[in-house]
């Protein structure tokens, strides 16, 4: 696939937010040169939004980490009416091979960079949460999918993050705290 054609950037601008494979929202604070092993090289400092942690990430591996503008307002409200949709029903094997299989899925979606894939991952374990059919671990899945969702609609709105969990809340049942 073109990298272009998927949103991911080649570089970063100093002041800019954008989005963070499995990570989230970021803010990009700035330029450093580290020297590391004898070898000076520029990295871009970003500031993650949810807890404010830093991030290095080099000046030349922006598109190989796969950071991406945010989406746009247009998208970010298809993507909060998508979320709110039932999944296509599928049966949901509870044994162990099964469970391995879909959080492999559910992890590679909240990498992959993809707004309409980590959303599916958002939709189809929120549908199963509301069912009583998570596990701990697709539980925890669950509430880091919400905070990066949460997180890239609130920045691609403008509106608050609590403003954005408000709404996910009255439209769907939802994990408590945690996200």
């Amino acid at each position: 696939m073109d990298p272009s054609s998927s949103g991911t950037l080649h570089t970063l601008a100093v002041g800019s937010r954008v989005f963070c494979p499995g990570r989230g929202v970021a803010r990009v604070l700035g330029i450093e040169e580290r020297v590391f092993g004898g070898e000076a090289q520029a990295y871009y400092v970003l500031e993650l939004e949810a807890d404010r942690a830093k991030l290095m990430l080099p000046v030349g591996k922006v598109a190989q980490a796969r950071v991406r503008d945010l989406v746009s307002a247009v998208k970010a409200r298809a993507l909060m009416k998508s979320v709110l949709q039932e999944p296509v029903a599928v049966e949901v094997k509870l044994d162990m091979a099964s469970r391995k299989l879909r959080a492999a899925g559910y992890s590679d979606a909240l990498r992959s960079g993809s707004a309409d894939r980590y959303t599916q991952a958002v939709r189809e374990l929120s549908f199963r949460f509301q069912s009583r059919k998570l596990s701990p671990s697709e539980q925890q899945t669950l509430q880091v999918a919400l905070a990066m969702f949460v997180g890239e609609i609130s920045a691609a709105l403008d509106r608050p993050l609590d403003d954005v969990r408000a709404d996910l809340r009255a439209s769907a049942e939802l994990p408590a705290t945690g996200w």
